[in-house]
């Protein structure tokens, strides 16, 4: 181990060049990996000891960034996370560009987002504070200028829908932002343009951090100038690629400036380029990972729970308040198409029941814990249905966990997940940021739930169908397979559920309705 780092130190001590990270540094990196994954405990303590001791005394900040970037990535401590980010919040412009660590700063959230071990009340608050700092840089350069338009001056029949990232319609934010166009067009009766900003996770090869995640993109978009929805033409403008693109920005910028929106909706979260808008006009932003804050510095953003006394915390980092953030009903929609599906396409016996687990990113957030969990339940009737992107995970668990293969089924990625859903007979949420689109598919299915009070899964479903821990989870998803009658009082209370998360045009309308007597735009009692 030492002589790897020896050998990597002098590379990596003064930065490194990109194209020797994908080669010679990514073998030595690989090499350490192993060192640590087939190493005892008292060795990985070592390890850790090893690395982030060299680590400290290195003089590169980069270097560092990158160091504890594979750091985290190999061993996903909380610890890791929270020295990175007190080393990245100390950075001035001068020792690191604004955009580069917004770059950063998207990785550091697609972990977070994955990995609920992660998220402490020190780093979300640290997260708002490196996010704030980049965009205090960020108007140094770009914000030198805006100024609020005033409301009398702005189109009030004119909205503005940005987006980080779009895709197509089983894409649940893509659907999202779709669905709430329809509805300020034809029930709020205002204009509409919806821009896709691209700013989810720019692949940059020159900015320091190990397994660098790309976002999904749709390039075709590029040509668009108008999205059909139903029975709607929406304006739409897609940015490349490269956010932040300071050309892109300002031009989006003029066309704020020219258009004069009464105010912009974000549908999705973060957005630098929204809080440069903010500038302009109001920002209303709607995170679709309603459990918890959006990281902005918009006028109002909205969260599908109460506050805590830990969002305080979280929102005076970003400068914000309590006023500045709306308790309100994040809805689903469903697809539109549902095909039939037996019980032999989901390779499963007569008499069998099944218990489904739904995600696009399974394999991140499933764990060894929940593994064990299946494993443990000795009833062999129960089966596991995984649906999503698991083929990874699913050959890693299968090798390690002897029953694992014999109990669970990878169907993997479907278009048609209503039709599968329809045959199966529990929705099990692991302990996990998202699962808030696909739980709401399956209570409308008529399938119950079990889960903990974590995430946006337990968001969707209410208090009817928490478990303490995993423990329970095994223990409740028994009783459900051998208590017909407890089974369908709580399929009931699901359908009811289902249709309740299901009223987007009523939720949206009431969010917005609030938002407007904020801004000022609406009377109280209106």
């Amino acid at each position: 181990m030492e002589k790897i780092l020896d050998e990597l130190e002098p590379v990596l001590r003064y930065y490194y060049a990109p194209e020797r990270i994908e080669s010679q540094i990514a073998k030595d990196m690989a090499a350490l990996r192993e060192v640590y994954i087939n190493g005892n405990e008292e060795d990985k303590k070592k390890w850790e000891e090893t690395i982030l001791k060299r680590i400290r005394q290195n003089p590169d900040c980069k270097s560092r960034v990158f160091f504890y970037s594979y750091l985290l990535t190999v061993m996903e401590k909380e610890e890791c996370l929270q020295e990175l980010l007190e080393l990245l919040v100390t950075l001035t412009e001068q020792q690191m560009s604004w955009t580069m660590r917004y770059h950063i700063y998207w990785q550091i959230a697609s972990a977070f987002f994955e990995k609920a071990s992660l998220q402490t009340a020190d780093n979300r608050q640290l997260m708002a504070r490196l996010y704030y700092h980049i965009i205090q840089d960020m108007k140094q350069e770009m914000g030198v200028g805006l100024k609020q338009i005033p409301a009398a001056e702005r189109n009030k029949n004119f909205v503005i829908v940005i987006t980080n990232q779009f895709l197509n319609l089983t894409h649940g934010p893509t659907k999202t932002a779709l669905d709430r166009c329809q509805i300020l067009k034809q029930k709020m009766k205002k204009e509409i343009m919806l821009i896709n900003t691209a700013e989810l996770l720019v692949g940059d090869n020159k900015n320091p951090w190990y397994e660098r995640k790309i976002a999904d993109y749709e390039k075709g978009y590029l040509q668009y100038e108008s999205i059909v929805y139903e029975d709607l033409n929406i304006p739409f403008f897609q940015c490349e690629q490269n956010m932040p693109n300071r050309k892109e920005m300002q031009d989006i910028i003029n066309v704020v400036r020219d258009l004069k929106p009464i105010y912009i909706v974000n549908i999705g979260g973060t957005s630098i380029l929204t809080d440069l808008c903010n500038e302009l006009v109001p920002t209303v932003t709607i995170g679709t990972v309603p459990s918890d804050l959006s990281t902005t510095a918009g006028e109002l953003q909205v969260i599908g729970r109460r506050l805590r006394p830990e969002d305080l915390d979280v929102l005076k980092e970003l400068g914000q308040e309590e006023k500045n953030v709306i308790e309100g009903t994040f809805t689903s929609s469903l697809p539109v198409r549902k095909e039939k599906v037996s019980r032999r396409e989901l390779h499963a016996e007569e008499g069998d029941f099944l218990c489904v687990v739904v995600g696009g990113r399974l394999n991140q957030e499933i764990t060894d814990e929940f593994v064990e969990m299946i494993c443990g339940i000795k009833e062999p009737r129960i089966k596991f249905i995984f649906i999503g992107r698991f083929q990874k995970g699913y050959e890693y668990y299968s090798q390690k966990y002897k029953d694992f293969r014999e109990k669970a089924i990878n169907i993997g990625e479907i278009m048609n997940v209503l039709g599968y859903l329809e045959q199966c007979d529990l929705y099990v949420n692991p302990i996990r940021t998202g699962g808030g689109t696909s739980v709401i598919e399956a209570m409308h299915e008529g399938l119950p739930v079990v889960t903990t009070d974590f995430g946006d899964g337990a968001l969707g479903v209410g208090k009817n169908f928490f478990v303490k821990d995993y423990q329970e989870m095994a223990e409740e998803i028994v009783h459900y397979a051998m208590d017909r009658t407890y089974y369908e009082e709580k399929s009931q209370k699901a359908k009811l559920r289902a249709a309740e998360m299901l009223d987007t045009s009523k939720a949206f309308c009431k969010i917005m309705e609030e938002a407007e007597r904020r801004l000022g735009l609406r009377e109280t009692g209106e």
